[in-house]
């Protein structure tokens, strides 16, 4: 296999994707029910596979052979190309007169002849300014039904809220354990290795590490370097500067003073992966422990609290998580 992982295991289908079967579900209901998105947003974690829903999605909508929607059969991936989807990235285009330029009257067309809809898709969209934001609310609603818009962000709460409303709206979900497990173990099976792929699963769940792009580039280094640990491979894929596990220490030690000082470098960047760890760090505890207990109320809380912030903004992250370890720190004092 000479492709890198991540890309010779990118799906080709919905059904195809680990752990998005609820996501699936509802995005068929939809089209079965008639009403086809004139747009549509999808969010989630680096690496989740965004990018790769939205080319699935765009080829479906082209597709005329798949006997379920989301499932574009071989012919039309072949010649995926050649179908009227353009992709623009807002990382490289940010302003308004950026986007009338590339767009142009581009969007009021017919699809190319073969196509069945041109469908533009706008990856990052966060990152484009206001000005460029609010250039696409008219063709967002006023384009022809053959024109789709397709957006995909990492941060949907950047992406201004008349924008939104105008999107049919999923979150890509990141891997549970099961999935994690079972992508580490075809992956690491199809290249032929003989390494454990547990010691390696254990890193990529302590590390808050959940995306499939992220887990299949920490399994290719660990392939790479033989002698290497589970903890070198994962090194650099997405996994916050500051030491959770020390900060998990001083947490548990019921010193909020030194969980405090970690804390400070805990920025909007580090927010999602923070969040992770000390989730399943509070988790792992409260699944050792198997009697009833005021401590393990106050973990259940700080879980619930954490897995909720999954839908709200970095920022607003940051001073959640200060607020959950703020409490646990002040539990096991007493």
């Amino acid at each position: 296999m000479n492709q890198p992982l991540a890309l010779a295991f990118r799906p080709r289908t919905l059904d195809q994707m680990i752990g998005a079967a609820a996501m699936t579900k509802k995005i068929r209901g939809r089209m079965q029910s008639g009403r086809e998105p004139a747009a549509w947003m999808f969010s989630g974690l680096t690496g989740s596979g965004k990018t790769t829903a939205m080319r699935i999605i765009a080829l479906s909508l082209q597709c005329r052979h798949q006997e379920v929607f989301g499932n574009p059969c071989d012919v039309c991936y072949e010649k995926r190309k050649k179908f009227d989807i353009t992709e623009i990235n807002a990382s490289d285009v940010t302003k308004k007169d950026d986007f009338q330029a590339l767009l142009g009257d581009q969007m009021n067309y017919s699809p190319f002849p073969g196509s069945r809809r041109k469908v533009i898709i706008l990856d990052e969209l966060h990152r484009a300014s206001d000005a460029a934001q609010n250039y696409l609310l008219k063709p967002f609603e006023d384009c022809p039904q053959t024109t789709v818009w397709m957006v995909g962000t990492t941060a949907a709460y950047k992406i201004l809220e008349t924008l939104r409303r105008r999107c049919a709206s999923y979150v890509v979900p990141p891997l549970d354990l099961d999935a994690t497990r079972a992508l580490v173990k075809k992956a690491m099976k199809i290249v032929g290795s003989t390494r454990d792929p547990d010691d390696l699963v254990d890193a990529l769940l302590e590390n808050g590490i959940f995306s499939p792009g992220l887990i299949l580039n920490a399994v290719e280094k660990y392939l790479e370097d033989k002698t290497g640990s589970a903890e070198d491979a994962i090194k650099g894929d997405g996994v916050s500067e500051v030491d959770v596990r020390a900060l998990n220490r001083e947490i548990f030690r019921g010193s909020w003073r030194g969980a405090s000082k970690w804390l400070q470098n805990c920025n909007a960047k580090d927010a999602q992966q923070i969040r992770y760890k000390l989730a399943n760090y509070f988790r792992q505890i409260l699944l050792d422990d198997v009697e009833f207990s005021d401590r393990n109320d106050e973990l259940a809380e700080a879980i619930k609290t954490l897995v909720g912030m999954q839908y709200i903004g970095d920022e607003s992250q940051v001073a959640g998580i200060c607020a959950v370890a703020y409490q646990i720190a002040k539990k096991f004092k007493k």
